[in-house]
């Protein structure tokens, strides 16, 4: 089965998880405080999202992370992002990160909270920084800008698909071509692509698919 680990639609053919923020929603999805929607209610929202990952339709939480381009607080984004780790860690549940001119720090803070739960890089296609960020750890979650970015294709080819999950994130569009596209780019039927990314989804999400 196809699998999409990160989109914004709330229906769709195959497997997929639902961002949702801070909203309950009965479907599977993640929940989490991303950087750029961080509002001054943000302590009172962490506190709702501690109750929403006990819920089972909880994959991971997320998008959550760092951001250079916003106008929100450094040291606030930095409180809810630390915040959401230890989250991480106590419900055993991945995180989904969302990050922007952030990199180092992003690194930095893997290292000083050394987490047992898995880190997932989504919407991955900076392409310079792909080795660095799977050694450090990272599964790297690639978006519909695969289908036609070459350089990204290219740094594709060279990532493990060990380490590889795909999403539609916000964008209108078809897991599927993804897979397609992976496939051509790895020189692997579609069905060994399939079979490689629901070990890895076994892998990192603790909860089962139903």
């Amino acid at each position: 089965m196809f699998i999409d680990i990160h989109t914004h639609q709330k229906t769709g053919e195959y497997f997929f998880l639902h961002n949702a923020f801070v909203e309950e929603v009965e479907i599977p999805c993640s929940y989490g405080i991303h950087p750029c929607y961080i509002t001054v209610d943000y302590k009172v929202e962490l506190l709702q999202l501690e109750k929403l990952i006990k819920s089972e339709n909880c994959f991971a939480i997320g998008e959550c992370g760092l951001d250079k381009n916003t106008d929100i607080d450094w040291n606030v984004q930095m409180e809810v992002f630390e915040a959401q780790i230890k989250l991480s860690e106590e419900g055993s549940l991945p995180l989904i990160i969302h990050c922007v001119r952030a990199i180092q720090e992003l690194i930095l803070l893997k290292r000083k909270f050394k987490p047992k739960q898995p880190w997932i890089f989504h919407g991955f296609r900076k392409t310079n920084t792909a080795m660095q960020l799977l050694a450090e750890g990272f599964y790297l979650s690639i978006g519909l800008a695969l289908l036609k970015d070459e350089k990204l294709q290219q740094t594709v080819q060279t990532i493990p698909l060990e380490r590889i999950f795909l999403e539609t994130d916000d964008k209108e569009g078809d897991i599927k071509s993804l897979y397609e596209k992976l496939a051509e780019l790895k020189g692997k039927s579609i069905s060994e692509i399939v079979a490689q990314i629901e070990q890895n989804f076994e892998k990192v999400f603790q909860r089962k698919r139903k």
